[in-house]
C-alpha cells in the first residue's frame, strides 16, 4: 500500500502474479476498501502448514542477501543457472532488475 500512497492512487486496481498473487490477496482482503478490484494471475496459494514451513525456513534472508548483490555477482549467478539462455535474454534479465 506504499507504493499505492506515494503514486497517490485512488482506488486502483491492484494486480498479483504467482507468489505475487497471494500478496495481492491477503492486502486486498485487509484494505478492501481502497481497491477497485483484485486480478490474481496464476496465483500460488499455500496451506497454512505449508506456510509455517516456509516462515521457519530462512526464505525471507535469502531473498534480502539476493537483493543486495551487485549486477556482476547477479549475472554470474544467472549465467551460471541458466547457462543454455542466450547472452541477450540474461542482460535482459539484469536490466529489468538493476
Amino acid at each position: 500500500m506504499s507504493l499505492i500512497d506515494s503514486l497517490r492512487l485512488v482506488s486502483p486496481v491492484l494486480l498479483g502474479h504467482s507468489m505475487g498473487g497471494m500478496t495481492a490477496a491477503v492486502v486486498a482482503s485487509l484494505q478492501s476498501q481502497r481497491l477497485r478490484g483484485l486480478i490474481l494471475a496464476d496465483p500460488t496459494f499455500l496451506t497454512p502448514q505449508r506456510q509455517q514451513e516456509v516462515h521457519e525456513t530462512d526464505v525471507a534472508d535469502q531473498h534480502r542477501r539476493i537483493l543486495k548483490r551487485s549486477k556482476e555477482d547477479y549475472l554470474a549467478e544467472v549465467r551460471a543457472r541458466h547457462s543454455r539462455r542466450s547472452p541477450e535474454v540474461i542482460e535482459l534479465f539484469a536490466q529489468a532488475r538493476f
